[in-house]
C-alpha cells in the first residue's frame, strides 16, 4: 500500500507541475562559419545539410543524387539504470552509438521508395539484456530500424516494406518508442519488438493497415527451429484526436528468456523443448488526445503461450507544456498467465511507472523513470520480493 501511495503522489505532483511549467524552446541550429571545428563528423554534417553548390547543382552527379531527400544523424545516448529488490540494490548502465538515415528516392515521377537505416553500437555495463547480448557487460551492433519501403509497386493504397522493421502489432506500432525510456507491451507481451521480413502497409480512405511475414528472431537473422511472426495491424488515421486499433499475432518466436519463464510454471517441462516459444495473441488498441495537451493511450491483450491462455494489458497517461517540450508520464502494466487449478489458476503480476522527459531543442533529451512492481501472484502462492528500478537517460543527436 505504501508503494501504490508514493506512485499516486508523484503522479499527483507531475500532473500539477505540467499546468504552469512551460520551458522556451533553446534555439539551436546554426551556420558552419558558427560552429567550432569538430573534425570529420562536422564536415559530413556540413556537407549534408549546406552541400556543395557545384556537384548539387547537376541533378545527374551522385553527390545530387545521394543528397536529395536525406537526413542523417549521429544518436548518442547513455542510460543508468538503479534496481531494487528486498532491501538490496546495484546499478549498471547502458551506452548507445549509432546512425539515423532517413532517405526519399525520388525520378521525375515522384517519390518511389523510402529507407530507415538505424544501426546502433549498444554496450552492457553490469546489467542483463536482451537475448542476443551473451553477458552483462557484452556488446552488440544493434539494428533497430533497417528497411526500405517501396511507395509506387502499386499505388499510394499498398507499398511493400522489406528488411527489418517494428513487428505491426499494438501501440508500439504506430507510436515508435525506439531510443526512449518509455516501452509499450511488445517485448514481453509478443517476446519480440522488431524482426526481419517484409510487409505489405498503406493508406485507405479512413484508415492505416500493416500485415507482415517475418522471421521471429528479432535482431539477428537465423532459421535454427524454424522460428516465424505473422502479425498486422488496422487502425484509424494517425492525425485523429481519438484513433482505433486492432491487431493480431501468431508465431513460433525465438525468446530463449520468455521460454524459460514458461517452464518455470509447468511441473513438468520435459515436453517442452528448444529455444522458441509458440505465441498468439489479439490486441485492441486506443489513443485519445484531449483538448489540453493530455493524452492517453491503452492496449488490451489476449491469447495464448502454447496453451495456456494469457491476458496482458497497458494504460497510460501523458501531460505536456504548452509548448511541448516537457513530458510527464504515468504507464500502469498488468500481465497475467492462467495455469491449472492445482497450481493456484492465475498468474499475475502489476508494475507502476511514473517518467519526465525534457527535449529544449532538436539536439538533446533528458529522461528519467520511475517504476515499481506493486503485486505479484505466482502459482501454489510462492511469494515474490518486489522490486522497482530507477532509470536516466541523457540523449544528443547532431
Amino acid at each position: 500500500m505504501r508503494r501504490l501511495t508514493l506512485l499516486f503522489t508523484l503522479t499527483l505532483f507531475l500532473v500539477t507541475g505540467s499546468v504552469s511549467a512551460d520551458d522556451p524552446l533553446f534555439p539551436w541550429n546554426r551556420t558552419p562559419d558558427q560552429q567550432q571545428d569538430s573534425g570529420m563528423l562536422k564536415r559530413i554534417d556540413d556537407w549534408l545539410a549546406y552541400g556543395d553548390p557545384d556537384r548539387l547543382a547537376d541533378p545527374n552527379s551522385t553527390a545530387s543524387r545521394f543528397r536529395n531527400n536525406l537526413r542523417m544523424t549521429v544518436d548518442i545516448a547513455g542510460r543508468g539504470i538503479v534496481p531494487t529488490r528486498a532491501g538490496n540494490s546495484g546499478s549498471g548502465s547502458v551506452a548507445f552509438i549509432g546512425l539515423d538515415v532517413h532517405k526519399v528516392f525520388s525520378d521525375d515521377h515522384g517519390d518511389y521508395a523510402t529507407m530507415i537505416a538505424q544501426p546502433y553500437v549498444t554496450k552492457l555495463n553490469s546489467i542483463k539484456g536482451p537475448h542476443f547480448f551473451e553477458s552483462n557487460n557484452d556488446w552488440e551492433l544493434v539494428n533497430r530500424i533497417m528497411n526500405i519501403n517501396f511507395t509506387r509497386i502499386f499505388d499510394e493504397r499498398m507499398n511493400v516494406k522489406v528488411g527489418h522493421f517494428e513487428v505491426p502489432y499494438g501501440l508500439e506500432q504506430p507510436l515508435n518508442t525506439n531510443g526512449t525510456l518509455r516501452d509499450m507491451a511488445s517485448p514481453r507481451n509478443l517476446g519480440v519488438k522488431a524482426d526481419w521480413g517484409v510487409t505489405l502497409n498503406g493508406q485507405l480512405t479512413n484508415y492505416e493497415y500493416e500485415f507482415g511475414v517475418s522471421r521471429g528472431t528479432g535482431n539477428e537473422f537465423f532459421d535454427t527451429e524454424d522460428p516465424y511472426v505473422v502479425a498486422g495491424r488496422i487502425g484509424t488515421k494517425h492525425d485523429e484526436n481519438l484513433i482505433l486499433g486492432v491487431s493480431v499475432f501468431k508465431g513460433s518466436v525465438w525468446n530463449p528468456g520468455a521460454l524459460g519463464g514458461y517452464k518455470a510454471g509447468l511441473a513438468d517441462a520435459s515436453g517442452v523443448t528448444g529455444n522458441s516459444i509458440e505465441r498468439e495473441r489479439y490486441g485492441l488498441d486506443i489513443q485519445y488526445n484531449f483538448e489540453r495537451p493530455v493524452s492517453f493511450i491503452g492496449e488490451f491483450n489476449w491469447g495464448k503461450d502454447f496453451d495456456r491462455d494469457v491476458f496482458n494489458s497497458l494504460m497510460e497517461f501523458d501531460f505536456y507544456n504548452p509548448s511541448k517540450s516537457t513530458m510527464w508520464f504515468t504507464q500502469w502494466n498488468y500481465y497475467s498467465e492462467k495455469y491449472t487449478p492445482a497450481m493456484g489458476g492465475w498468474e499475475a503480476a502489476i508494475d507502476g511507472s511514473l517518467g519526465w522527459r525534457w527535449t529544449p531543442n532538436n539536439n538533446w533529451a533528458l529522461s528519467v523513470m520511475y517504476v515499481q512492481e506493486v503485486s505479484a501472484k505466482h502459482p501454489g502462492g510462492a511469494d515474490k520480493r518486489l522490486g522497482s528500478k530507477f532509470i536516466a537517460q541523457l540523449r544528443y543527436r547532431f
